[in-house]
């Protein structure tokens, strides 16, 4: 699982990823993933998780299988899914779907019942 690099002014920087990638491909490493736990996907905007994957997948070019995590609701998790689908013309791109870390609790766990935007 790929970290994702930011630079020094907390831009994203995916070229920075460049040895890490080489290496792990050179030493025969048979998956990349990009937005996993590491990554901290579930602190990386839409747009930052999106961009992560087509980064990847092109200094990746071919020479190892990337899997992208989509982690988000589920609906956003399947637009991000959708919009990264290019991914597959580089690089095998399967999806992980996590959920996100933390979640309210349901009524049923609590007995009472919390409204989203005051938990």
């Amino acid at each position: 699982i790929l970290v994702t690099p930011f630079d020094d002014k907390g831009v994203l920087a995916p070229p920075r990823l460049v040895p890490i990638i080489d290496r792990a491909v050179g030493a025969g490493v048979d998956i990349l993933t990009v937005n996993g736990n590491t990554g901290e996907f579930y602190g990386l905007t839409t747009f930052e998780a999106v961009s992560m994957v087509q980064s990847v997948c092109d200094l990746v070019d071919g020479r190892a299988p990337v899997v992208a995590g989509v982690g988000r609701a589920l609906p956003d998790a399947i637009a991000f899914a959708q919009i990264t689908i290019a991914c597959k013309t580089r690089s095998s791109c399967p999806y992980i779907y996590s959920n996100p870390c933390h979640h309210p609790p349901r009524e049923e766990q609590t007995g009472c019942a919390v409204p989203p935007d005051e938990f």
